[in-house]
C-alpha cells in the first residue's frame, strides 16, 4: 500500500498510462523483437545450437576474454557494465509499471529501494556515456592501425550515444516538474543537473519536450535493436553464443581422417557447405616444433598412441629447475615471439621465457605477446600462401620486434623463424630458436648432469 511518507516516482509521468501509450509502445517493442529474431533465425539454420550456459554467462558478464587486452578493451568492458546496469534497471521498471502495479497494485521501486536504484542508474548512464565517447574518439580521431571502421559502426555508435543522452534529457524534464526542490532529487545527480538547467522553462513547452523526446527515444531504442543482426553489433549475441557452443575438447586437436575408406570422395572441406555449423559460426563471431608437440600430445591419442610428451622449452626449463642444467654467459637483449601452437593452443608461455632468462637473456616484450601474440600461422599453411592485399604477416611481426629496440628475435617454432627470416635479415635482426640460445653454453660448460 502506498503511503504519503514514502518517496515514489510516477512512471510514465506526462506520457499517460492507458491504452494510448501501452498498446503502441508494446507493439513497437514486439515488432523490433520480431525483426531481431527473424534476423538471427536466418543464421541459426546453419548454426544448429548446443548448450554451454555457465561459460557463456561468465565470459559475457565478467568480460573475461575482453579484459585480457589492456587499453580500449577495458573501456569496452566498462561501457558494457554501465549499459548492462541500465538494461536491468529498465527491465525492473517495465515489470513494475506494466505488470505488478497494473495487476496486483504492488510497487517495489519505492522508498529505500528506489533511492539507491535511481542513483545506480544515473551513475551507470553517465559512466556508459564517458566510455562510449572515449571509444568514439579512438575510432574516428585516433584511428589506430588495424581498426576497421564502416558505416554501420557510425550508425550504431551514434544511436547508442543518442539513446543515452536523450534518456537524461527526458529524466531532467520530468524532474523539473516532479522532483526539483525535494530530497528525492539528490538520488538522480545527472538528472538533477539537467533539471536545474530547465528551471524557469515554460511548463507547456517542457511537457511537450518531455513527451516528444520520450517517444523519440523509444523509436531510437527499437531501431537499435532491429539493426543488431544487420551490423557487427550482432557480436553482442553471437560472441556470447560462441562461448555457449564452445568445444570442450583439447584446443587445437585435429579430426582423424579415415584414409582407408575407399568410398570417401574427398577429405577436408572444399567448399562452404563442407564446413561444420561451428566453423561457420566461428567465422561470424579467431618437440622443438610446436605443431609436432600439439599433434603428438593430442591427435595421436585418438589413434591409440598414448605417451608422455613435453615441448623442448618445458623439458629444458625443468632441467634448470632440477639443477641438472647450469647456464651462464654474457647478458644479451632480445624479444620473444609466442607461436600459436605452443602458446594459445597449449598455454605454454613461461617455460620459454624462463629458459631465455637462465641463459642470460633480457626479454623486451612486443606490443602483442602471450595469448595476444601475432603469429604468422606458417604451420597452418600460411608459409605456402602468396598474400597480395595489405602487408604480409611476417613483415608486421618483425616490425613489432624491431620496435622493441633489441636486435635478436627468439622463438620456439621453426616455421615462425622461417617466415620471419627474410624480413629479419633486411633489418639486420638475428633470429634464433630458444634451444639454440643455450646450446653453445651447454657444450662450453659441460653443464648437463
Amino acid at each position: 500500500m502506498k503511503t504519503a511518507m514514502e518517496f515514489i516516482r510516477e512512471i510514465y509521468w506526462n506520457i499517460g498510462h492507458g491504452p494510448g501509450t501501452l498498446v503502441p509502445m508494446h507493439l513497437f517493442a514486439a515488432l523490433a523483437l520480431v525483426v531481431l529474431v527473424f534476423g538471427f533465425v536466418r543464421r541459426l539454420k546453419i548454426y544448429q545450437p548446443l548448450a554451454r550456459w555457465g561459460e557463456m554467462m561468465r565470459t559475457m558478464l565478467l568480460q573475461t576474454k575482453v579484459l585480457r587486452v589492456r587499453g580500449p578493451e577495458l573501456a569496452h568492458a566498462m561501457f558494457f557494465s554501465g549499459f548492462f546496469v541500465l538494461f536491468l534497471g529498465t527491465g525492473l521498471i517495465v515489470i513494475q509499471a506494466d505488470f505488478t502495479d497494473l495487476s496486483f497494485d504492488y510497487v517495489f521501486l519505492k522508498g529505500a529501494v528506489y533511492e539507491p536504484f535511481s542513483m545506480s542508474l544515473d551513475l551507470a548512464g553517465m559512466f556508459a556515456i564517458i566510455m562510449l565517447l572515449g571509444l568514439l574518439v579512438r575510432r574516428w580521431a585516433a584511428r589506430p592501425e588495424g581498426l576497421e571502421t564502416k558505416v554501420d559502426d557510425a550508425i550504431m555508435h551514434w544511436l547508442l550515444l543518442a539513446i543515452l543522452l536523450t534518456g537524461f534529457v527526458v529524466e531532467g524534464a520530468r524532474m523539473t516538474v516532479t522532483e526539483l526542490g525535494t530530497p528525492l532529487a539528490q538520488w538522480s545527480p545527472v538528472g538533477l543537473v539537467i533539471a536545474r538547467g530547465f528551471s524557469g522553462t515554460n511548463p507547456e513547452l517542457l511537457l511537450a519536450l518531455q513527451r516528444g523526446l520520450w517517444w523519440f527515444r523509444l523509436a531510437l531504442a527499437m531501431l537499435f535493436i532491429s539493426l543488431i543482426p544487420l551490423s557487427k553489433f550482432r557480436h553482442i549475441l553471437t560472441t556470447s553464443a560462441n562461448y555457449f557452443f564452445a568445444d570442450r575438447g583439447p584446443v587445437g586437436q585435429l579430426i582423424s581422417l579415415d584414409l582407408e575408406n575407399e568410398e570417401t570422395e574427398r577429405s577436408g572441406a572444399a567448399k562452404k557447405t563442407d564446413l561444420s555449423w561451428k566453423d561457420l559460426f566461428d567465422a561470424g563471431a579467431s618437440t622443438t616444433c610446436p605443431h609436432c608437440f600439439n599433434t603428438l600430445s593430442k591427435d595421436y591419442r585418438g589413434l591409440g598412441l598414448d605417451c608422455q610428451v613435453q615441448s623442448h622449452p618445458e623439458f629444458l626449463a625443468e632441467l634448470i629447475t632440477q639443477g641438472r642444467l647450469a647456464l651462464g654467459g654474457q647478458l644479451f637483449a632480445c624479444t620473444y615471439h609466442d607461436s600459436f601452437y605452443l602458446g594459445r593452443h597449449n598455454g605454454i608461455y613461461d617455460p620459454p621465457r624462463e629458459l631465455i632468462k637462465a641463459a642470460g637473456g633480457k626479454i623486451v616484450e612486443m606490443t602483442r605477446s602471450r595469448d595476444q601474440a601475432f603469429c604468422c600461422s606458417a604451420g597452418g599453411g600460411r608459409i605456402l600462401a602468396k598474400e597480395k592485399p595489405g602487408t604480409r604477416i611476417n613483415i608486421k611481426r618483425v616490425e613489432m620486434a624491431v620496435a622493441t629496440g633489441t636486435n635478436q628475435l627468439l622463438s620456439n617454432c621453426p616455421f615462425c623463424l622461417a617466415m620471419c627470416a627474410k624480413t629479419a635479415s633486411r633489418v639486420r635482426m638475428s633470429k634464433r630458436a630458444c634451444g639454440h640460445v643455450i646450446s653453445p653454453k651447454c657444450w662450453r660448460n659441460d653443464s648437463i648432469k
